[in-house]
């Protein structure tokens, strides 16, 4: 049996079985590559043997052990901190500012008081290392404007990546982690010495060429806004982009448009398909068509910067490409499943990418219900014809994206239909005029009436989203959806796409109780609701919450309390809160038998009974001591409210006396489980 023989598909989906493997399990690299040296003499033996009917059987197995283990070896292979030379584990002095030598490697959105580099760093107190940080660096009059392949020195302090200090928070951690950075440092523009910048890579020439580009169209005077659309739909940059019209996509249930990822990769082979096809009656032109098409789509993903989705998408056209050229059937699931293999390979962290799941999930799930949402229908005229193949794209799309948008927005855009249909059929004209816009704005002959023609089509773009996002009542938002209903609603969707196909008895059984099997995850998730007294983190302000099944009463001390506040929102979602009731602050709380008395900023308390708990807020004037004589908590908790300087004190203070101090500032919200 040959190896080509068995499915792509099944491998990629053990390789992916292998890389989870990897990401939750520690095994040693040494005892797993044993593994994969025995599994693959095996194949070898098996391969060269004359074993009967049980050849088959055993040689797929043999497949799916190599798959999982080179999922394994690969995950590992690429996890930076292994490396004794990563500067994770370079010991020094944490104290101490070390000096840091980094270059530049990507330019992340700013925030309204700093802007923010991920960087390459290889010298660290003069020893050499590896790995990326995170540098953010405060805006102020001085800043001067740094490049990708910029060479930096700084003498600053490395910190862990703080983890979030609210139940339901955005782990930002979690997110840098899975693109191989670990610590960040925050520095001031005078403290950033520019070295010599020793060699260009890819990423520094691609981002000279975007800045070419953007200089070009500023010299004709195109509106910032319509350039950051410009960025986003052609250069693969959404940085520039402003919050309310990155939010008007997202409600309109367009924010597809604006990472460069299949769709858009799409249109333009087909663009490039036309343009060259009078290469075909030229000897070798089909050859030289092919080559041509994929120099330009590789050389369009270096210019995006090699963004997860723009890599997947032009691996999987090269491949299509090539395929439609020399006249050969192109099977998309191998077409997928090898683009996917290649992908994983050269990086497994992709498969924790939001993009990347989103892109794939959507591809996979046009293919399987496109064509049979599509025949639901039929129209004699082409117009509906085209709009209803384009609807049943969407609605396809949607079925596979559902659940895991679900499980990571909390939203769902009503109205994605509509704006679809209202701007995916100009997408084609607006990235083939972009294209030529650019080409001509380069070589300064761009005329004005195709600059005027192109920005009517980018303002009319965003006026119709924004119109589309406008209708708020569509946009459900705050739904709460866990892991578990996630998971059943993939089992639902696989047994709906085998009961579609196969139609028969055993199909029918397996979706009804796939369906019973989400109706219990939904029941559970309700039942397991638990009692939870929680006191946040946020800073300047005090929020303690009782959580009771899906009710949480929230008592705090301000007069106007933020009903939209975002770790409120957060724990609402995560916990499947229903209600949310706002009370006054009290002194004295009684949860499961223990008695929590609250101190602010007045210092009056009660010393005739002794709390277990003592909820410090506001920055109190006690003399802690004197008061844990009197009152003997068992625990004190200083919340965001407090002043650093009290909260350092009152530390010291416990530490003595062999008091637990629960700081949220450093620990995060506490809570108090029944």
């Amino acid at each position: 049996m040959k190896l080509l023989d068995f499915p792509l598909i099944k491998i990629t989906f053990f390789l992916i079985i292998g890389i989870l493997l990897g990401h939750y399990v520690s095994i040693p690299l040494s005892l797993l590559t044993i593994f994969f040296s025995i599994f693959f003499m095996l194949i070898i033996v098996l391969i060269f043997s004359r074993i009967g009917t049980t050849k088959v059987s055993v040689f797929g197995i043999l497949i799916i052990l190599i798959s999982i283990s080179l999922g394994t070896i690969v995950y590992q292979i690429h996890d930076e901190t292994i490396s004794k030379s990563h500067y994770t584990n370079l010991e020094y002095k944490r104290d101490d500012s070390p000096l840091l030598v980094a270059k530049i490697s990507k330019k992340l959105k700013p925030s309204f008081s700093q802007q923010r580099f991920i960087a390459e760093i290889f010298n660290l107190n003069e020893k050499e290392v590896h790995g990326q940080i995170l540098i953010n660096i405060k805006i102020d009059s001085t800043l001067t404007n740094l490049k990708i392949d910029d060479v930096i020195a700084i003498n600053s302090t490395l910190e862990d990546v703080k983890p979030p200090l609210n139940p339901g928070q955005f782990n930002y951690k979690k997110y840098l982690a899975n693109q191989s950075i670990y610590q960040q440092t925050f520095v001031t523009s005078s403290e950033i010495v520019r070295l010599k910048t020793k060699s260009t890579t890819f990423s520094g020439f691609a981002a000279g060429i975007r800045a070419k580009i953007n200089s070009a169209l500023r010299k004709y005077d195109i509106n910032e806004s319509e350039l950051a659309i410009i960025n986003a739909l052609l250069l693969g940059q959404r940085e520039d982009i402003s919050t309310e019209v990155y939010n008007s996509y997202i409600n309109a249930g367009v924010i597809h448009i604006l990472a460069v990822s299949g769709l858009h990769i799409g249109i333009l082979l087909l663009i490039f398909q036309f343009l060259l096809k009078p290469l075909e009656s030229v000897k070798y032109g089909k050859t030289a068509k092919v080559i041509i098409i994929l120099i330009l789509l590789w050389s369009f993903a270096l210019i995006a910067g090699f963004s997860a989705s723009v890599t997947r998408a032009v691996t999987m056209f090269s491949i299509i490409s090539i395929g439609l050229n020399l006249k050969r059937a192109v099977n998309i699931y191998n077409t997928l499943a090898v683009s996917m293999l290649f992908l994983l390979l050269a990086k497994p962290m992709f498969l924790f990418d939001v993009g990347f799941q989103l892109s794939y999930l959507a591809l996979i799930s046009i293919v399987v219900f496109q064509p049979k949402i599509y025949a639901l229908f039929e129209f004699k005229w082409k117009v509906p014809n085209y709009f209803w193949e384009l609807l049943s794209v969407t609605i396809a799309a949607q079925i596979g994206v559902l659940p895991i948008s679900l499980f990571y927005f909390h939203q769902f855009p009503g109205l994605f239909f509509l704006s679809n249909l209202l701007i995916i059929p100009f997408l084609g004209v607006i990235l083939g005029l972009g294209v030529l816009v650019i080409i001509l704005s380069l070589i300064s002959i761009l005329p004005e009436f195709l600059l005027q023609t192109f920005s009517f089509l980018i303002r009319s773009m965003n006026g119709i989203v924004a119109w589309v996002a406008g209708h708020e009542e569509f946009v459900l938002k705050d739904i709460s959806f866990n892991g578990y209903e996630l998971v059943a609603a993939y089992l639902l969707i696989i047994a709906m796409t085998a009961l579609i196909n196969l139609k028969n008895t055993r199909s029918l059984i397996v979706f009804l109780g796939t369906i019973v099997v989400f109706q219990i995850t939904e029941i559970a998730s309700k039942l397991s609701a638990e009692r939870k007294l929680i006191v946040f983190h946020k800073v300047g302000e005090t929020y303690l919450a009782r959580l009771q099944n899906e009710e949480m009463t929230v008592f705090t001390n301000f007069e106007k309390i933020d009903m939209k506040s975002p770790f409120l929102r957060d724990y609402k979602i995560q916990n499947s809160v229903e209600e949310i009731n706002f009370e006054v602050m009290p002194n004295v709380f009684n949860f499961n038998n223990k008695t929590i008395l609250v101190i602010d900023s007045i210092g009056v308390y009660n010393t005739s009974f002794s709390p277990k708990i003592l909820l410090l807020s506001n920055s109190p004037k006690i003399n802690l001591e004197r008061l844990t004589d009197s009152i003997l908590p068992e625990l004190i908790i200083a919340d965001g409210s407090n002043y650093k300087s009290y909260v350092n004190r009152w530390k010291a203070s416990c530490e003595n006396k062999k008091i637990p101090f629960h700081n949220t500032a450093e620990k995060g919200a506490f809570i108090l489980d029944e």
